[in-house]
C-alpha cells in the first residue's frame, strides 16, 4: 500500500485550518501566508514503523514547498522524546528554542 492508495480525507475548517484524516492516521496543520504550522501528527500503534508517518507529512511539505514548516515536538502515546526528534531530524527539520522544530521552504 502507498500513500496514494489510502483514502485521504482532507477537512478543511476555514481558511487556515486542515486536516488529514485516512485508514492510517491524520495530520493536523495551520496555514499561513509564509508557513504552516503542523500541530499534529498521529499514525495509529498498527500502522507505526512502517513509514506512513513520513509519507504523510511529507505529502502536506511537499504541497507546501513555498512556505517554511514549523512544529512542536510533542512525544505521544509513549514514543520517547528522543526517538520523536531523530524522525523529523530524518526529514528535514531542525531544533529551534523551545522543542519547535522547523524545515526552511524549498526555493
Amino acid at each position: 500500500m502507498t500513500i496514494n492508495d489510502l483514502q485521504l480525507q482532507e477537512e478543511i475548517n476555514n481558511s487556515f485550518t486542515h486536516t488529514i484524516h485516512c485508514q492510517v492516521g491524520f495530520i493536523d496543520y495551520f496555514v499561513f501566508p509564509s508557513e504552516i504550522y503542523i500541530n499534529g501528527l498521529l499514525i495509529y500503534r498498527e500502522y507505526r514503523r512502517q513509514g506512513w508517518g513520513s509519507k504523510l507529512l511529507m505529502s502536506v511539505v511537499n504541497q507546501h514547498k513555498d512556505k517554511d514548516i514549523r512544529l512542536r515536538c510533542q512525544p505521544m502515546d509513549n514514543v520517547p522524546y528522543e526517538n520523536l526528534v531523530r524522525f523529523y531530524e530524518r526529514l528535514g527539520f531542525v531544533m529551534g528554542i523551545g522543542g519547535f522544530m522547523r524545515k526552511e521552504k524549498q526555493e
